[in-house]
């Protein structure tokens, strides 16, 4: 895949101009004896060399070395030519030529260590600097010139100890000072390279790629805001450096500053559009940042400019997938199978994906062929084996899947998510005998959602009717989850159930005070009202009400609760509350009717009542009430009282007031028979 090495290896070159730059180049002279033979060609060789004129310099050095091959004068100087005029292989053979004459001469090992550099030898010039170090050990010319090559070596141990003896003794010599910073960067002694970084700039403060070096050298100590200020300046010297945007955007990202991050990134895009490493480190941030989708479109763009990069169709697939883009990123690892169709991230995430989507056939294929692969890892393998278990086991193939969690626990017998789902499948074969052992394990070797695990194993408990140790699992799983809402309402239940009333009281009440959401306390009201603790449930209700007061369910449970109690008024009002929410709700309607028919208000009752019918003509009961009501009033209502009990007994035929109401007929029957025969 594209990296950033490439940039790194410029900004090494960079680094190598600017020490190039310190000082100009400056030719050695060897003091030899005289030689005077063929002074002319020699002087005028260097009358050329002086004057520029390097093709002339040479033609005359060599004129004289065909006078005279043993020359060491004219074989150093031309050597010299050769190097300025950049043919360092003939340097090269000129020196070599020079160190057969005088082999032990320290000027001679040195000028062909030059040579060898720059004809990026550098495993040769290493050698010939430290001959000439060896007859000269103090001379920091010859220090400086190994510690450089060690750097272009990268052996930054060796600049390093030569290079600190030169600045020991020259502190201005701002080469060996450039190189040392570097070196002591590689080396990651990060505090030494910005004391060297900091040197050098005191004299050369308009250098772009120190202050960014520096800045790096602050970055890797933690120095973020001082990093900040020197990378800054980088590109305050310099901005069309790609390196320094991206590098400052990292910096951003680190300071919680993502917006300038994302411009930064934006304008290194514009800076080099062809560039692909540049979406990609873009994408990157992104990805951190939880930009999943933005991330995914930048890989595309670093597709575009690398087609033939797998890893980054790869990475865009997985982007889409955390995305929540499932179709698209289907699509993707399909394109990514296309090309190399036992890809194992392709595989495994598109097992997942159908997985997810409830599609266990394709899920089982995926995970089938991940594992057939040869090459495949082990926990690969075993993870593939996880999911097609599942999947097996959703698709109701549980021998299949039994055989296949039973590998995995061969493998690895604490794995917690295998030993669940093995005693899932026992559950749904309803072996809860066995099922249990599992759930144990499962709940032993910290199975996540422990919740589900526990569950799972009081519903076996329940299912085999063992009462004891369904009561010590619950104990057990609250012991371990104290704050579990739901385990104590289920704990709850079960000792209603069991008749332990108070105590199932005082566990609402604990899940009560627990939840946040106030669910608790309305389920807590539910089972007070069931056991007919009508006051102590208006507690809980109204508690529950001041978060939700205009909740239908839970003013319903009020206002009945009141009319339990014959707390009419309480009553009415919340009923009339309920109907200003529910203005249809014919229950209201009813139950208003009934408290005010209670109250001897027979008009509001018969308005209540019939209101009650229209909204239901088929609710048997407010007929009913309403017959009663027109009782009260006597003989003139008995037609309308007739009717209405006549229409209860059509819709319910054998409904709860049947006798009743037959009684109530013949009594209307017997007083119109009287008044018949007397007319």
């Amino acid at each position: 895949m594209f990296n950033r090495k490439k940039y790194q290896s410029c900004f090494k070159g960079f680094l190598i101009l600017t020490i190039c730059f310190v000082s100009s180049f400056s030719p050695l002279y060897a003091k030899k004896q005289e030689i005077l033979f063929s002074p002319v060609f020699f002087n005028e060789g260097i009358r050329y060399y002086k004057a520029g004129d390097l093709q002339n310099s040479i033609l005359s050095l060599n004129k004289s070395l065909a006078l005279s091959s043993s020359d060491i004068s004219s074989l150093l100087v031309l050597g010299q030519a050769y190097l300025k005029d950049g043919k360092p292989s003939l340097a090269v053979k000129t020196f070599l030529t020079a160190t057969k004459l005088y082999p032990a001469d320290p000027l001679v090992h040195f000028l062909l260590g030059t040579a060898y550099e720059q004809n990026k030898q550098l495993k040769e010039s290493l050698g010939e600097y430290k001959i000439a170090l060896n007859s000269e050990p103090e001379n920091t010319l010859i220090k400086f010139a190994l510690g450089k090559a060690c750097f272009l070596s990268e052996d930054y141990k060796c600049a390093v100890d030569n290079l600190e003896k030169v600045i020991l003794a020259y502190p201005l010599h701002l080469k060996s000072g450039l190189v040392l910073a570097s070196s002591y960067h590689n080396l990651k002694q990060y505090a030494l390279a910005k004391e060297q970084y900091k040197n050098v700039l005191d004299y050369l403060p308009n250098n772009a790629v120190l202050w960014y070096n520096l800045a790096k050298a602050e970055i890797a100590l933690g120095e973020y805001e001082d990093a900040k200020q020197g990378i800054n300046q980088a590109v305050l010297l310099d901005n069309s450096v790609v390196e320094f945007y991206l590098d400052r955007a990292g910096l951003y990202y680190k300071l919680n500053n993502l917006a300038d991050a994302d411009n930064d990134y934006l304008i290194a895009l514009k800076l080099e559009l062809n560039n692909p490493v540049i979406p990609v480190e873009y994408a990157n941030f992104l990805w951190k940042t939880g930009a999943y989708l933005k991330a995914a479109d930048q890989y595309k763009k670093a597709i575009e400019l690398q087609p033939d990069d797998l890893e980054l169709l790869v990475n865009r697939a997985y982007l889409l997938q955390l995305a929540k883009q499932d179709s698209e990123a289907t699509s993707i690892w399909d394109e990514v199978l296309k090309k190399d169709n036992e890809n194992q991230y392709a595989l495994f995430n598109l097992a997942k994906l159908y997985q997810d989507k409830q599609d266990y056939e394709n899920a089982i294929g995926f995970y089938k062929k991940l594992i057939s692969i040869n090459d495949t890892s082990r926990e690969t393998v075993l993870d593939a084996k996880q999911g097609l278990a599942y999947c097996l086991k959703k698709n109701l193939n549980f021998s299949e899947a039994k055989i296949i969690y039973g590998d995995l626990l061969k493998e690895k017998p604490a794995n917690p998510d295998a030993l669940f789902e093995y005693g899932s499948i026992l559950a749904e074969e309803k072996n809860y005998k066995e099922s249990i052992d599992y759930f144990k394990q499962a709940v032993g070797n910290n199975y996540e959602p422990l919740k589900t695990a526990y569950k799972a194993l009081t519903n076996a408990y329940e299912n085999l009717n063992d009462s004891t140790n369904l009561k010590v699992a619950y104990k057990e799983w609250l012991s371990i989850d104290k704050d579990n809402v739901d385990a104590r309402i289920a704990y709850a239940k079960f000792l209603a159930k069991n008749a332990a009333t108070q105590e199932a009281i005082e566990q609402y009440r604990v899940a009560a005070a627990l939840d946040n959401t106030n669910a608790s306390r309305l389920k807590l009201a539910q089972f007070l009202i069931e056991q007919n603790d009508f006051y102590g449930a208006i507690g809980q209700l109204q508690e529950y009400l001041k978060s939700a007061p205009d909740d239908l369910n839970t003013l319903i449970l009020t206002a009945n609760a009141f009319k339990e109690l014959g707390i009419n008024e309480q009553a009415i009002n919340t009923y009339k509350k309920i109907i200003s929410i529910q203005p249809d709700n014919y229950l209201t309607y009813f139950n208003l009717g009934l408290l005010y028919q209670h109250e001897k208000k027979t008009e509001e009752a018969q308005n209540y009542l019939l209101k009650a019918i229209e909204l239901n003509e088929n609710y048997a009961p407010a007929y009913y009430a309403l017959g009663l009501s027109y009782m009260s009033l006597g003989d003139l209502k008995n037609n309308k009282a007739k009717e209405l009990f006549e229409k209860y007994l059509q819709l319910e035929p054998s409904g709860e007031y049947k006798d009743k109401v037959e009684a109530f007929l013949k009594e209307i029957l017997s007083k119109q028979i009287p008044s018949q025969a007397k007319v």
